[in-house]
């Protein structure tokens, strides 16, 4: 009998859900640092001996995206459950969502099923890697920031990210993973998402992305005009097309990248010189020295003086002496 007959794996798997639900889960994985929730769930899955698509239903998750749902809006009695059967602190569980995220709005859509044809290939995914990270990663892990469609490339690497199983071409699905593998392997196909080769971008492009990824980090939804703007920075490259950042895979938003250079550097500006940034830069900056009235004016007519000689054609004017 094979491993995937149906009635073998409800015998392997029972005797380990009831294990699960019954109290602390035997293997528990320390989040990593900017791991995402469904990351994490996953990781905890393949310790404990489901796999993904198992680990769901198994605790009243449903299926589907069921740990991409959770990313998004993690409900009170999930968090709960996973507090008590993990001992990790609420806050802990609750720092892995993008409750945080500032600007919800520029993260990329949840979308599950992404065809590899040609209409699959111009659509958003709902998430990207490093491949080079996974590879260097202890247990390979999914970052929070790797849902932003502001993020395009790896500041570590240089390297584009990757948002679809370069074999197959199927956009990422963990949480569909129906056999006991880790996450970086490709769901439909099995490929070990950790050996893909990753585009390096030029330094322009690379310049480009880091303050995009930067204002991503930065902004929120009471910056909705700044927001507005980076969601329709495509439409000034193709204004038939007009599609939102949101909406585009990795690969065109990265190769946008170079002619929105300036584009970019003028968004950044505008959002650090308005609302709650200007207000942090104020902060920083140093205290203006104070100038007495009699030496302001002083100054002012000096400076008159000097205008006047110069449009005369005299030679400087020295100031007097105090």
């Amino acid at each position: 009998m094979k491993s995937t007959d149906p009635a073998l794996l409800a015998i392997e798997v029972q005797p380990r859900t009831r294990d699960l639900l019954s109290g602390h889960w035997p293997v528990v994985a320390g989040p990593e640092p900017d791991e995402l929730i469904s990351s994490w769930l996953h990781r905890l899955a393949f310790g404990n001996g489901l796999p993904p698509r198992t680990f769901g239903p198994a605790l009243d998750l449903g299926s589907g995206a069921w740990s991409g749902r959770l990313d998004l809006a993690l409900p009170a009695i999930v968090r709960d459950r996973l507090v008590r059967c993990t001992g990790l602190a609420s806050g802990a569980v609750d720092g892995m969502t993008l409750a945080g995220v500032g600007a919800r709005l520029l993260l990329l859509p949840l979308r599950a099923d992404l065809s590899p044809g040609r209409r699959g290939r111009r659509q958003a995914a709902w998430l990207q890697f490093c491949p080079h990270c996974l590879a260097e990663d202890a247990q390979p892990y999914f970052r929070r920031e790797w849902r932003l469609a502001t993020t395009i490339a790896c500041a570590r690497h240089g390297s584009r990210l990757l948002d679809r199983c370069p074999d197959c071409g199927q956009g990422l699905a963990p949480f569909n993973q129906a056999s006991l593998r880790p996450q970086n392997d490709c769901a439909a196909c099995g490929f070990n998402l950790a050996s893909a080769k990753a585009p390096r971008l030029g330094a322009g492009a690379r310049r480009a992305a880091a303050i995009l990824a930067a204002l991503g980090r930065r902004v929120t939804d009471a910056d909705a005009a700044v927001v507005d703007a980076i969601l329709a920075l495509p439409a000034k490259l193709d204004s038939l097309r007009a599609a939102a950042l949101t909406a585009l895979p990795t690969s065109e938003r990265a190769r946008a990248l170079p002619a929105l250079a300036r584009d970019i550097d003028r968004l950044s500006a505008a959002a650090t010189n308005g609302g709650a940034s200007r207000d942090r830069s104020a902060e920083r900056m140093p205290a203006v020295p104070q100038a007495s009235l009699p030496a302001l004016l002083e100054a002012y007519a000096t400076v008159r003086r000097r205008r006047a000689a110069a449009s005369q054609g005299i030679g400087s004017v020295r100031s007097p002496s105090p």
